[in-house]
């Protein structure tokens, strides 16, 4: 089974000013999610940043942040699953491709 475009996105999740330092290996985490970012723009392939309650833990890391930008999205939920089980949709903002 091939990839597509058409039927991918790339999530990246809480890495956030204060949250990146309980993150085990942070700054090898840190420098693949900015080469996945990197490789979603070169590939067309939306991307979306996830934020945790931004006004207590910070933005993402300027590294995550940097151009080409991704799309930020804030949260109030530590889940990016759907409160419906049952329900075809998930947490990703509209725009971001099939979800299927």
């Amino acid at each position: 089974m091939l990839l597509s475009r058409a039927d991918s996105l790339l999530l990246v999740v809480d890495i956030q000013e204060r949250l990146a330092p309980a993150i085990h290996d942070s700054e090898t985490v840190t420098a693949n999610s900015v080469r996945l970012l990197e490789a979603a723009g070169q590939l067309e392939v939306p991307a979306f940043v996830s934020e945790q309650y931004v006004k207590g833990l910070g933005p993402s890391l300027a590294a995550i942040r940097k151009p080409p930008a991704p799309r930020t999205f804030s949260k109030r939920s530590t889940s990016h699953a759907p409160s419906n089980p049952a329900s075809p949709t998930c947490c990703a903002p509209a725009g971001a491709g099939r979800l299927s």
